[in-house]
């Protein structure tokens, strides 16, 4: 029998909401009051805790793309509970029509986007390989690097201002062969947030943005497994139960194979390159009770790009570059009481890269390596207190260490009997202690208030910073909501970057006290609508200001003329200068995340300029990102089981570069031994030219056939299918002719592209 409404009396109920068939946690799943509007969502860890109001004797557990769960508050027993959704693709259409609301124009964070897993499988690939950073450039605010590179600037920050953590330990590159694909393998990740403004007090340590990528748990139910092969590159995963509903396994795999296609090819003396990347991610998770919950994940990862050659004197060489990455994670969830839920993490990070020689001539060997790198470590420590069910309470902290080698030299020669070591260690340490508020204001907005003291120390310095967060939404109707938010960030890291490119070359080295860390502020306002046939449009202006930005000095770079590499701890100093800068735009965002059509159009009305002392006569100018329009549209569609296909279209205003406006002869000044003179080149504004506009279009095909043992899964796509030849850079052209006994020089500025039409294909097995 139905108690009475007024017998119902308020009580706590929390749990986990996961897949009924995988047993997966399920991420940011609705839980609410049966015919209110006060509800909850699941945590990054699939938890919630939800403080039912008196005579609510029924409350809805609801996820996107599966069939909602309906329990009878008297029935829910007082221990921790379990609610699986069973995949229903039918129901989610009808679901998300009356629940959308809740899920767009109601929460309170600005500047935060889901990237739909969808979209990840789905979207058209470069190569055949399925790409993630390539999908969170098609976000609005966010601009890509160079063409086909996977680097992002997110609403003006620079490449080395955005936090990307794995499973919560940072990755410094993200970045595979050259930077032309990400390190992240698609078959791994579970769920994707893009934080673009308006930062949780939880998250620290950059001023752009933090790209939060949570790896799947492995199913607790099946096993289950996949082999892909592509232009460049196979992959492989396989998951499933340690222990059936108590403990799972996932583990995948990836390498190229350009280098094994091209060695029948060369010899070695025309030189055999060696050209490739792999990466392994693994992930155990045990439910050790109904209140505890233990997780183990790591990466690992590294990239070749080398040349060995052989002479006619039986004398070798081989040189190039590696680089690599490693993460550590170890997570334990405990449920303390209904209302508190905590989150203990130890995180580890390593990045290094290294560039080498190695010459073997006349029985003699010298080999030579310089190595570059960061290590972090450190734990991490979150608690979520829910008092009611209007109001959930954050707070925290984190203790972490770096260790920093921004040179090492090593060297051996047999003949000379050399063995140098020659490195440069700095150390310093980074601790945080966060709160954040997350309240409903009665009926008519929501706020997130928060509050972060973070505290830095290396030799010489030791520095605390106050960062303030405030994000708040006002109800103007059931499906309309305006937005306002406010933040300040600290950033005690540097990046030294030449080219853009997000080469391994980029160097990371700590503040110090000549170079302080970068501080930057935010403010943003906007709109939120949830329209009809499941959409959502939002319309955001930001305006940013950050000042400890660092540059290279004119003519200075990674490795500048002069310099005693490896000799000084701080050399770096005195290669870069700082400055400021600031960004302003507007961005729109209309998405449909379900349906057999989804996906979204975005666009960007945006400026970034910065300013040093010593560049450009101190005035300000563009930097090379800005962008002033951005648009990006992207369609998935589902013909049936079997038939899926796939657009995109981008377009962007050409990025800042320099380039000589005259150029003339010096006289008297020798240029070689076949010229008189010393052509002189002049500079006008640093970032005074623009490429021209950039517009690509990718479509995809995929063909998906069901067998009685597996999945297979054929893509057709098309990368750049109008062949657009767009700029990857422009150089100098100079064409000498002789008239009348005189010589005449014609320059002329030409554009070199990279990638023309690219078909490719790739199957996969699904078991």
């Amino acid at each position: 029998m139905r108690p009475a409404l007024a017998q119902l009396q308020p009580r706590v109920v929390s749990g986990y909401v996961r897949d009924s068939t995988s047993g997966e946690t399920l991420l940011g799943a609705n839980v609410v009051a049966r015919g209110l509007t006060i509800g909850t969502a699941t945590n990054s860890y699939g938890f919630f805790s939800f403080r039912i109001p008196q005579g609510v004797d029924t409350i809805e557990v609801s996820y996107v793309g599966y069939a909602p769960r309906r329990l009878v508050v008297a029935q829910i027993p007082d221990s921790v509970i379990t609610v699986y959704l069973r995949p229903d693709a039918t129901i989610a259409e009808v679901l998300v029509e009356g629940q959308q609301h809740h899920e767009g124009s109601r929460s309170a964070r600005m500047g935060t986007v889901s990237i739909p897993k969808r979209a990840m499988l789905e979207a058209p690939m470069l190569l055949g390989e399925r790409d993630v950073m390539r999908v969170v450039q098609l976000m609005p605010g966010v601009q890509k690097g160079r063409e086909g590179t996977s680097g992002l600037y997110v609403r003006g920050g620079g490449a080395d201002q955005n936090l990307i953590i794995l499973d919560d330990a940072p990755v410094y590159n993200a970045h595979h062969l050259l930077g032309f694909f990400s390190l992240f393998n698609g078959q791994a990740i579970k769920s994707i947030e893009l934080v673009k403004g308006g930062f949780p007090a939880r998250y620290g340590g950059r001023l752009a943005s933090v790209l939060d990528i949570v790896m799947d748990d492995g199913n607790l139910r099946e096993y289950h497994g996949s082999v892909g092969v592509g232009f460049v590159a196979a992959n492989a995963s396989v998951q499933g139960p340690i222990v059936k509903d108590k403990a799972s396994f996932l583990v995948t795999a990836r390498r190229t194979y350009i280098d094994a296609l091209l060695r029948p090819f060369m010899s070695l003396s025309t030189g055999v390159p060696s050209l490739y990347f792999y990466d392994f991610t693994a992930k155990v998770n045990w439910q050790v009770n109904p209140r505890d919950r233990l997780y183990l994940s790591g990466y690992f990862g590294r990239d070749k790009f080398g040349l060995r050659e052989k002479d006619d004197n039986n004398s070798e060489s081989e040189f190039g570059l590696w680089w690599g990455n490693a993460t550590g994670t170890l997570r334990w969830n405990h449920v303390f009481s209904p209302s508190l839920f905590m989150n203990a993490t130890g995180i580890y990070s390593l990045y290094r890269f290294s560039v080498y020689a190695d010459l073997r001539f006349a029985g003699e060997h010298f080999w030579q390596r310089f190595y570059s790198g960061i290590q972090n470590g450190g734990v991490k420590l979150d608690f979520q207190w829910q008092p009611h069910a209007w109001h959930t309470v954050r707070f925290g902290g984190a203790a972490l260490g770096y260790q920093f080698t921004p040179s090492a030299v090593e060297a051996r020669s047999e003949m000379l009997g050399q063995d140098t070591r020659d490195r440069v260690h700095v150390y310093s340490a980074e601790n945080a202690l966060y709160v954040e508020d997350d309240m409903r204001l009665w009926g008519w907005g929501r706020l997130n208030a928060g509050f972060r003291l973070s505290h830095y120390a290396t030799k010489n310095l030791n520095r605390v910073s106050v960062e303030p967060r405030l994000s708040t939404s006002i109800y103007l109707t059931d499906r309309l909501s305006a937005k306002a938010s406010f933040a300040m960030m600290t950033q005690h890291l540097h990046m030294l970057m030449r080219t853009g490119f997000g080469l391994p070359t980029d160097l990371w080295v700590p503040a110090t006290r000549k170079l302080p860390p970068q501080r930057s502020w935010i403010v943003a306002a906007g709109l939120t609508q949830d329209l009809p046939w499941n959409l959502t449009a939002s319309l955001e202006g930001y305006y940013k200001r950050s000042r400890g930005v660092l540059h290279y000095r004119e003519g200075a770079g990674y490795f500048s003329p002069g310099d005693a590499l490896g000799s000084t701890a701080g050399f770096w100093e005195n290669r870069v200068v700082r400055g400021s800068s600031w960004s302003a735009g507007v961005e729109f965002l209309l998405q449909r995340r379900v349906g057999n059509l989804n996906g979204w159009i975005g666009y960007t009305l945006s400026w970034t300029r910065m300013q040093f002392p010593e560049i450009n006569n101190g005035r300000s100018f563009w930097a090379s990102h800005d962008r002033r329009h951005d648009v990006s549209i992207v369609l998935m569609y589902h013909f049936n089981a079997n038939w899926r296909v796939s657009g995109t279209w981008v377009y962007g205003t050409g990025n800042a570069f320099t380039l000589p406006v005259a150029l003339y002869d010096g006289a008297g000044l020798p240029l070689s031994k076949h010229h008189s003179t010393r052509r002189i080149m002049e500079y006008g504004e640093y970032n005074g030219m623009r490429m021209g506009a950039y517009h690509r279009m990718d479509v995809g095909v995929q063909w998906v056939k069901q067998k009685r043992y597996y999945e297979r899964v054929v893509s057709f796509d098309i990368y750049n299918v109008y062949n657009r030849k767009n700029p990857f850079f422009y150089l100098l052209d100079t064409q000498r002719t002789s008239a009348d006994g005189k010589l005449q020089e014609r320059v002329q500025v030409k554009k070199a592209s990279l990638f023309p039409i690219i078909p490719s294909v790739s199957i996969t097995f699904n078991f």
